[in-house]
């Protein structure tokens, strides 16, 4: 009984105050963990102590959680803050706070109920527990641990640095992080009265882990590598604004966020990191960083010399939670995201004795990636690439009754020609990405789960015919499958029981914004929870095994898209996802392709349609690089976005043509006038006849230079001046880009064309 009246008190309480302004939304959360770690038998360090040693590295820490790398090749220093911030006067509030910090937490506090509320997310960095006399440093066999008490928050975090040869390792200790009760408990004994009267319980979001380790400043020489789109870096020379700090989300942005119907319509490029890894070249010396543990969880944040900041720099931030807003009535409500545990999270640093160049991390990532076997080398002659559009499921009329209909866009047989079509104009081996051949067409009605050629393209024979004939040309055929995103229920999945949920525990539901009507579509998108793709996935490709026909699949949706399942009672993270994507894909025996694809599908993929070929242009960048491609290219064939899709068809071309991309076209048989205010007018200006004259001038110019670096693997980019760019190949050939409007002249007298190329053999 007292219960109940406590209950009802409780929801009484809420809506009282939720009609006052204080809006509440009360979610299951995780309790913390319970410290299972215990480091009491651990030496404790006093001073500043060296603890790990290596042949390449010393390893030195302090009382309070600063430490130094010492290169012992060179001499160079990399410290954990910046060894003259007491000197420096330019870095003043948050920043200043953040850089003499190893840790910087941001949490959201929570009300004696555990509810979240609308308070802000806000930041606590490590300098609070140095200040509080909270924090504790302990020596490890190779490292140290560091463990972070902040009463304020109710909060514990223990961070692991551990050197082995020439790798430095911090890791965020999952097991040994303490929220609320479970922090009371650990500090019951040792908490002052003054730190208990501070104690007010939270959540933890996100853990900002060495924000300024290896920060440069001006004067120093080098560059800081960013992995936003293609790639980007910063030199050290300062900005004249205050520039704000840039957070780049790997492998995109959590998708699984409640959005109202009148979401963001920008148009401008998000950023995202396509690979978890950043560097750093300094005066002399180069580290690599790569994301290991939490990679899918995490974010690259990067920050610029400006008015109230001396340093640049890189360093990853670990999401655990993510803060949601949605609208009830007229307000805004507030939740956190269910957490059932805290995981480890690991940066390795990889450190070289002289400067890295942009070659020269590409060389070092592409290695440690074919080392862990997430990069091998696939064989694929070079060829012009086709996006080739199936059906598509529009609005029509019967009987004056509105509807949908799949109507096609380019049948089996129509295929065939156009296949026929661009090899005779272009004399290229072709490569195509058929989308849209199954199920309802382009966009899902119901999710995928059968390899069922659609009747009105020409059934099961149609497929066949234009596979055999295919296979006499030489020409993979890639046929895609979304097996994540679906309308209605079928297909053994339900909309409920088997789509992912916000933190407001309903389904999370994609609208889709065109930008021709301006307006979102009606009918929004579900996506498949983790059992659902495992079992969409089992089925789709138990359904391909019963033809050989079909050598070449296409995974998309699969290549660009992860997200959380926030539904407490089936709690699944975007780690989760991955695993299954990697589970699944690593046994397959078909050739697969891929599009504008995260670094995760390196390992599966021949070839990569639609390359990130820009990053996202943020104004603290000083240029960019394609160090995707100098990744990749050579091992893998990797296209170029789709060029009569772009505004700047010359540019895309002109990139293509810089980084060893083959030409990319989208192309459908019908007028594309078919698709003009439907829900896929991006299709806009896709028709076969028409891009064929330009798939054909632009290959002729290009033809002679991709056959001569086919299998060459870029070993150095370099920047001559703003708009000229130098592209020098493992077998010695040179290009040279400009996209300018007016002619570059070299100081050895290579004569490169205004908005053209130019290319040199190496001498004999």
């Amino acid at each position: 009984m007292k219960k109940c009246v406590k209950s009802i008190k409780a929801i009484f309480l809420a809506v009282v105050m939720a009609f006052s302004g204080i809006l509440l939304f009360c979610l299951p959360m995780a309790t913390g963990n319970t410290g299972t770690r215990d480091f009491r038998s651990l030496e404790v360090i006093t001073g500043k102590t060296t603890v790990a040693q290596s042949d390449r590295l010393s390893f030195s820490i302090d009382e309070i959680g600063h430490f130094t790398l010492k290169n012992n090749h060179t001499g160079y220093r990399w410290n954990s803050c910046p060894a003259d911030l007491e000197k420096d006067r330019k870095t003043i509030g948050i920043n200043r706070m953040n850089f003499q910090s190893e840790i910087v937490v941001d949490y959201v506090y929570k009300d004696t109920y555990g509810n979240t509320s609308s308070y802000e997310k806000m930041s606590l960095p490590g300098l609070d527990a140095v200040e509080n006399k909270a924090v504790t440093v302990y020596r490890t066999e190779n490292g140290a641990i560091v463990t972070y008490d902040f009463f304020s928050i109710c909060a514990s975090v223990s961070v692991e640095y551990t050197v082995k040869d020439d790798c430095f390792s911090a890791r965020i200790l999952g097991d040994s992080v303490l929220e609320g009760k479970q922090f009371k408990k650990k500090t019951a004994k040792t908490a002052t009265k003054e730190q208990r009267e501070t104690m007010q319980e939270s959540y933890i979001i996100s853990i900002w882990l060495l924000p300024a380790f290896g920060a440069g400043k001006e004067g120093d020489t080098g560059f800081v590598f960013v992995p936003d789109g293609c790639g980007a870096y910063m030199n050290y020379r300062p900005v004249s604004y205050a520039a704000e700090n840039i957070s780049i989300p790997v492998y995109g942005s959590e998708l699984t966020i409640d959005k109202p119907d009148t979401g963001d319509t920008s148009i401008t490029r998000p950023a995202k990191a396509y690979f978890p890894m950043f560097a750093i070249s300094q005066n002399g010396n180069g580290l690599m960083a790569v994301v290991g543990e939490g990679e899918a969880l995490s974010s690259v944040k990067t920050y610029k010399t400006s008015r109230a900041n001396a340093y640049t720099g890189i360093s990853a931030q670990i999401n655990y939670r993510v803060v949601d807003r949605t609208s009830i009535g007229n307000r805004s409500v507030q939740g956190v995201s269910y957490l059932p545990h805290f995981f480890d999270a690991e940066i390795a640093y990889r450190f070289y004795d002289s400067e890295l160049s942009f070659g020269g991390i590409a060389q070092c990532y592409r290695e440690l990636l074919t080392k862990e076997g997430k990069l091998t080398k696939r064989e694929c002659d070079p060829a012009v690439s086709l996006t080739v559009l199936g059906a598509m499921d529009i609005d029509s009329h019967h009987l004056g009754i509105p509807g949908k209909k799949v109507t096609a866009l380019t049948t089996y047989e129509e295929a065939g020609k156009i296949i026929d079509d661009f090899q005779k104009a272009t004399g290229s081996t072709l490569a195509v990405n058929y989308i849209g051949w199954t199920n309802n067409g382009i966009g899902n009605k119901k999710v995928t789960n059968t390899a069922k050629p659609i009747a009105v393209l020409g059934g099961k024979k149609g497929l066949a015919r234009l596979l055999e004939k295919a296979k006499k040309k030489d020409t993979p055929v890639y046929l895609d499958a979304d097996l994540l995103t679906f309308k209605s229920a079928g297909n053994s999945l339900s909309k409920l029981g088997d789509s992912v949920k916000t933190t407001f525990d309903k389904p999370y539901i994609r609208k889709k914004y065109s930008y021709s009507t301006f307006q979102f579509e009606e009918t929004g998108i579900l996506s498949v929870s983790v059992p659902g793709f495992e079992k969409t996935f089992a089925g789709y490709m138990k359904s391909l095994a019963k033809t050989d026909k079909i050598t070449g699949v296409s995974f998309n949706s699969l290549s660009s898209m992860l997200y959380s399942n926030f539904d407490n009672k089936k709690y699944t993270s975007r780690s989760d996802l991955l695993a299954a994507y990697r589970k699944r894909l690593s046994g397959t025996d078909k050739k697969v392709s891929a599009k504008d694809a995260f670094s995760y599908m390196w390992q599966f993929a021949d070839r990569i349609y639609e390359a990130p070929s820009v990053s996202s242009r943020q104004m603290i960048y000083d240029g960019e690089v394609p160090m995707y491609q100098m990744i990749v290219r050579g091992l893998l064939a990797v296209t170029s976005p789709a060029i009569n899709s772009s505004s700047n068809r010359r540019n895309v071309f002109l990139r293509a043509v810089e980084t060893g991309s083959e030409l990319c076209f989208t192309v459908m048989n019908e007028d594309s006038e078919i698709v003009s205010g439907t829900d896929y007018d991006t299709y806009y200006g896709t028709t076969a006849s028409v891009v064929l004259k330009t798939a054909a001038a632009m290959y002729g110019e290009y033809k002679e230079l991709l056959g001569k670096i086919a299998d060459s693997i870029i070993t150095e980019y370099t920047v001559l001046q703003t708009g000229v760019n130098r592209v020098t190949y493992s077998n010695g050939i040179k290009v040279y880009v400009n996209y300018t409007q007016t002619e570059y002249h070299t100081k050895d007298g290579i004569t490169v064309p205004a908005n053209g190329f130019y290319y040199r053999e190496k001498k004999v």
